[in-house]
């Protein structure tokens, strides 16, 4: 018990609410509310969603299983010992409750995790999550590294309103890089998914989201994309990916660098464990480009495996490297060396141990015909990442 690292403030006052009758919309109108974890070395993120918007939200913590009623029926399945955190849902019914603790208290720690809902839209209901389990990680636990790069369908075109409520918010089981404050954070779309932040579009990480919440650990991201950009060689500042170009490939590798440094700072060992590639559509442009693309992507793959075992983050093993093909729908609207890069890609990924394809070919477009939409971007990030070959 001495090690349990959350604080006990606010026990009393979440679970006395007085009985109250329902008015509005009822609690059994609603969606039931959900909960997910992220707990890290220093601090414990939870994600609540479906709650009403404008809901107060309380998480509840404990060691226990145990029946604890609340007023109004519900119930609790774990004996509280501590609700150390407490947030409105936004407008879209989703909540980000965060604790902080000393790096490495309580470290090993397994606990269980709760949330209540105090109905905005029913006077004095009260919901609850399903329960959780969770165990803080021990300092020296491995850390699951995934580095999304490549061009605009990488970056992501598709229109911060297309993303549904359900995926509004921050993720705290897809921790991306935030080069600008040098930190990780929870994935949010519109905040810091982008090259630059706030920008109101989001590209493939948000599959990804889906896939993370079922793994054992979180996942850590790091995204670097850049409309237009080539495997090169091709005239122009900050449009070329060749490692030997002095312009893309060296920004990418440093902010791998910077996140793998911050992880090793928290108590845990970085892992790159998969490198997701959508790019080629800038070479399918070009006669002269796309011929060069097998060595290119060749050279890409090599120099990239090799720097990151210079940073001591492969734990001596190979990072699987996953190519997005380029579309053969690029072909109609003036890519017309689009199957010449496909093949090229594919030659790549047949030869080169642990690489693989991601066919791209069936997904949604935007109307450019040239960009996924939101569909299609989903799913791309949902196959880049399910596949579990890394």
């Amino acid at each position: 018990m001495s090690s349990f690292p959350f604080a006990a403030a606010a026990l009393a006052c979440v679970l006395s609410f007085p009985a109250q009758t329902a008015v509005g919309q009822s609690a059994a109108a609603q969606l039931p509310p959900n909960l997910q974890l992220a707990a890290l070395p220093d601090r414990l993120d939870a994600r609540v969603e479906s709650a009403a918007p404008g809901s107060l939200v309380a998480l509840t913590l404990g060691l226990v299983r145990g029946t604890t009623l609340l007023p109004g029926g519900a119930a609790l399945d774990l004996v509280p010992l501590a609700v150390p955190a407490m947030a409105f849902a936004d407008g879209f019914g989703n909540a980000l409750l965060t604790v902080r603790f000393p790096l490495g208290q309580g470290a090993g720690q397994e606990f269980l995790a709760q949330a209540i809902v105090l109905d905005a839209s029913a006077a004095g209901a009260l919901l609850v999550t399903p329960l959780r389990e969770a165990r803080l990680p021990q300092i020296g636990a491995e850390a699951d590294v995934i580095v999304l790069f490549g061009q605009s369908n990488a970056e992501g075109f598709a229109p911060l309103a297309a993303v549904p409520a359900a995926l509004r918010g921050a993720h705290p089981r897809v921790r991306i890089w935030n080069d600008a404050q040098s930190e990780f954070q929870p994935l949010e779309a519109g905040v810091n998914n982008m090259l630059f932040p706030m920008q109101q579009h989001v590209g493939p990480e948000i599959g990804m989201v889906e896939i993370a919440k079922d793994l054992p650990q979180p996942i850590w991201l790091v995204k670097v994309a850049v409309s237009q950009s080539a495997l090169g060689p091709m005239p122009g500042p900050w449009n070329e990916w060749g490692a030997n170009a002095g312009e893309l490939y060296p920004e990418l590798m440093r902010r791998i660098a910077a996140a793998t440094q911050r992880i090793a700072a928290q108590g845990l060992v970085p892992r790159v464990r998969l490198l997701c590639m959508m790019q080629g559509e800038t070479d399918a442009l070009d006669p002269v480009l796309a011929a060069a693309y097998r060595t290119n992507l060749q050279n890409l793959i090599a120099q990239m495996r090799a720097d990151i075992a210079l940073l001591g983050s492969a734990g001596g093993q190979v990072p699987w490297f996953r190519v997005g093909l380029v579309g053969l729908q690029l072909g109609p609207v003036g890519f017309r060396q689009v199957r010449a890069v496909r093949a090229a890609q594919v030659e790549v990924a047949a030869t080169t141990d642990r690489c693989d394809i991601v066919e791209t070919s069936g997904l949604l477009m935007a109307p450019d015909r040239v960009h996924f939409a939101f569909a299609g971007l989903q799913e791309l990030g949902r196959t880049f990442l399910g596949r579990r070959s890394w």
